[in-house]
């Protein structure tokens, strides 16, 4: 079987497939950890322009994003990083050597961070564009005399076209 440094190396793109000393992978592997943490995405927090709170006047055009696509990218970050957070800790547990192995389990604790927050910023996000387009078709039915609709808008100067 091949030792744990051997095996963890492919799951983590930052580190060079030949690893030095013991110390210097630890060092390695800690960096790449918050290297990661520090690039992670969350698109959604600042991709998405957040829908309209009311009162919505159907006339004016409806401001906000309806398309999946950052909450989409989040959702692939925060699986990423989530398969790298589980397989350094359950590969770090493998180890033989308990400083490694506290190292390595520290650096899959460390990739949690990002695969959390990128799965809050996906859920977020993925709740503004449904509000969105929730949102775009209560005006459409607004336009063409629906009162119901109208109603959730809370249309400002409080009746129907």
């Amino acid at each position: 079987m091949l030792p744990a440094r051997a095996r963890l190396a492919p799951l983590l793109f930052a580190l060079p497939p030949v690893l030095g000393s013991s110390r210097h992978f630890r060092s390695d592997l800690v960096a790449a950890a918050v290297l990661a943490v520090l690039q992670s995405g969350c698109f959604s927090a600042w991709a998405i322009q957040r829908p309209p709170s009311p009162p919505i006047n159907a006339r004016e055009p409806l401001e906000c994003t309806r398309a999946v696509g950052a909450p989409a990218a989040d959702t692939g970050i925060a699986l990423l990083f989530g398969a790298g957070a589980v397989a350094l800790l359950v590969g770090g547990q493998s180890n033989s050597d308990s400083v490694t192995r506290s190292v390595v389990s520290t650096a899959g604790g460390i990739l949690a961070i990002p695969a959390i927050l990128s799965a809050v910023s996906a859920g977020s996000g993925y709740a503004s564009t449904a509000r969105c387009r929730d949102l775009e078709e209560a005006v459409d039915q607004c336009l063409k005399g629906d009162r119901v609709a109208c109603g959730k808008l809370a249309v400002s100067g409080g009746s129907a076209p």
